[in-house]
């Protein structure tokens, strides 16, 4: 496999991009030089198979799934970097070629997880109105809602995009305070155009009020201003999740697997 080094690569990639039905969004941030990341490929003029990595051990294998050679380079990276090491190692499977693939590579190290994919495809007129009741504070994630964030916070952010400035550069999101807590969070987890990949979380004392729906109506104004398809993704288990995607309007897509490597005890 080659290792590409100018980026963006979006365009070198888009043939093969084209093709697929389902294409994770961190691919699109990783071809966008969005988030720090790694891009292999069989052929650097006209690839037909293609390795995304990110810096956390995230991957995307697109493409031809007959490949032997790739099988043999990907496995290769997975037994000498990720195996026997404490990094994470989760791969986004694009078909169910490589599904077969991925299982026989990882044997029983690898742990199976159903994920839904929805996107927001229209702008609706009757779009929920982005503000919260007296008590409440809406403001966009900045240095100081992400230091005092227990939830989005400089760890999260240093582990997907690498750094807060990178994430403040290029990413954006919404927080919700009561009494100068921040009680709930939606965040950029993967930006790179069309997509943008929704992360939300809210704090337990706070749930079941709606604040979800609050930032999250906010988070996907702001996309549309940007001209960006907000994503949501969720295991297929997160029942709660599911649900508010659907009340914010959310259609589901596309359901994929992802394989991670099960954690090593200690």
């Amino acid at each position: 496999m080659i290792l590409l080094d100018a980026k963006p690569l979006h365009r070198l990639l888009q043939p093969l991009i084209e093709q697929m039905t389902y294409v994770p969004s961190l691919v699109h941030a990783v071809l966008h030089d969005n988030i720090e990341g790694s891009v292999w490929v069989n052929d650097n003029l006209h690839p037909t198979t293609a390795v995304i990595g990110t810096s956390n051990g995230l991957f995307a294998v697109l493409g031809n799934a007959a490949d032997h050679h790739v099988h043999i380079w990907l496995n290769s990276l997975y037994t000498y970097r990720y195996r026997e090491s404490n990094k994470r190692f989760s791969v986004f499977v694009t078909s169910s070629e490589w599904e077969q693939v991925l299982t026989e590579m990882m044997g029983e190290d690898g742990e199976r997880h159903r994920r839904a994919s929805y996107v927001l495809r229209h702008k609706l007129d009757s779009f929920p109105p982005a503000y919260v009741e007296a008590g409440f504070g809406l403001k966009r994630i900045t240095p100081e809602t992400i230091r005092e964030s227990l939830m989005f916070n400089v760890a999260y952010y240093e582990e997907y995009w690498g750094s807060v400035s990178r994430f403040l550069r290029k990413g954006f999101g919404y927080a919700i305070t009561y009494e100068e807590r921040i009680v709930c969070e939606c965040t950029a987890i993967f930006l790179g155009h069309p997509y943008v990949e929704v992360d939300i979380a809210t704090h337990p004392e706070f749930r079941g009020l709606g604040l979800g729906r609050i930032a999250a109506a906010a988070f996907i104004q702001h996309s549309w201003r940007l001209g960006l398809m907000p994503r949501w993704e969720c295991n297929i288990d997160n029942k709660s999740s599911m649900r508010l995607a659907e009340k914010l309007s959310f259609s589901h897509a596309n359901a994929y697997t992802v394989i991670a490597k099960a954690k090593v005890s200690s």
